[in-house]
């Protein structure tokens, strides 16, 4: 665990703050992206969870029918709102009819995007024009950030947790994370800004930045449950502070011994064998997870050149007479023209009265039949 990151940040993803905006490739900043080079994705992360030998399962929504042998659900909230009570009724079957023993809900407070931003404006590395386009996409983060941002809700109506709107500064996000290790408790000097203060239910502070609690352990009916306040040191960007990777490094120890793992990119509910199972279980609802576009984009181009390379000629076909080549007498005639630019009357005539002996006899014998 130790040198967890020591081979998977051998990977642009280390680079990706320098090369997405130097090369003029558009920005991708999905959610919770489970593959590709998103700054807000999870690529990375499920690479660490991979490096520790485990079996990790991607998939798109919360369902007991795929989850099969899995011991760990990681689940990536992916709104601002509250966990839907359906998702939290849900999480009882999951634990009643599956091996879940241990779930990781994993909140989402604030991505990477503006930070991303202000860390190119502040570099001073690029021209001139690239500041400028830089300044206005650091702009248009903020209002996004402002437009989309952590909702307040108590305890009761969140059920397994409440979120408060503090008024925060600059220096709030320099405060270490007091995590646990075992009966030990250290300081981790991370980058993790907050939004939202998590208001947990029961539960237990495994980490704590200042008085707040930022990860949480509760009894859940029979298994236990992990409530992580914000995904940002998981994400793809957010990785590239060395602190976080630490933090990042910490909680898979704690998940590690828990055997195959399932991680959810989204935290929607979808029931078994009812009708929205049958409308988003479909093959067009799995299409949307990558890298099936890719996949099926390309199987389609195949099959429509397979098709076009056997289809038949559309249209009349042309239809060839031939009948003036079966006639021999068309070949002595263009054989006497040929003969006779050559001005050789005599060879002429010769083959003529041949051709006519021969015709001839041929009818003689006719006759005779």
């Amino acid at each position: 665990m130790k040198h967890l990151f020591s081979d998977i940040y051998q990977t642009p993803i280390i680079m990706l703050v320098f090369l997405s905006f130097g090369c003029r490739q558009p920005l991708d900043t999905s959610y919770a992206k489970p593959r590709g080079p998103s700054i807000n994705g999870i690529s990375t992360f499920i690479q660490a969870l991979r490096a520790t030998g485990q079996h990790v399962d991607l998939i798109p929504f919360l369902n007991p029918n795929l989850l099969k042998k899995h011991r760990l659900l990681v689940i990536f909230h992916n709104s601002f709102d509250p966990l839907p009570q359906k998702t939290i009724d849900g999480l009882d079957q999951i634990i009643e009819s599956t091996e879940v023993k241990t779930i990781l809900l994993v909140l989402r407070d604030k991505d990477t995007t503006e930070d991303y931003w202000a860390a190119i404006v502040d570099g001073n590395q690029l021209t001139p024009e690239r500041q400028v386009d830089a300044k206005r996409a650091l702009d248009l983060a903020k209002r996004d950030s402002q437009s989309q941002s952590p909702k307040a809700f108590s305890v009761e109506t969140g059920d397994l947790y409440g979120r408060e709107i503090p008024i925060r500064t600059k220096a709030d996000d320099k405060t270490p994370i007091r995590i646990r290790v075992g009966d030990e408790k250290k300081y981790v000097v991370a980058n993790w800004p907050l939004i939202g203060r998590l208001i947990p239910g029961n539960s237990a502070n495994l980490w704590q930045k200042g008085t707040e609690s930022v990860l949480t352990e509760t009894h859940f009916s029979s298994a236990n449950l992990l409530i992580m306040a914000s995904a940002y040191p998981l994400l793809n960007a957010g990785l590239v502070d060395p602190g976080n990777r630490i933090l990042c490094e910490q909680l898979i120890a704690k998940l590690e011994p828990m055997g195959r793992i399932a991680v959810a990119i989204s935290s929607r509910w979808v029931d078994a064998g009812g009708q929205e199972e049958s409308e988003e279980q479909g093959i067009a609802k799995f299409l949307w997870v990558q890298p099936f576009p890719w996949i099926f984009t390309q199987v389609m181009l195949a099959i429509v050149l397979f098709c076009w390379w056997k289809s038949p000629i559309i249209g009349r076909p042309r239809v060839t007479s031939n009948g003036e080549v079966r006639q021999f007498r068309g070949h002595v005639d263009a054989l006497g023209d040929l003969l006779s630019y050559t001005k050789g009357m005599s060879f002429v005539m010769e083959r003529i009265r041949e051709w006519q002996k021969y015709k001839g006899n041929k009818s003689k014998r006719n006759n005779e039949r």
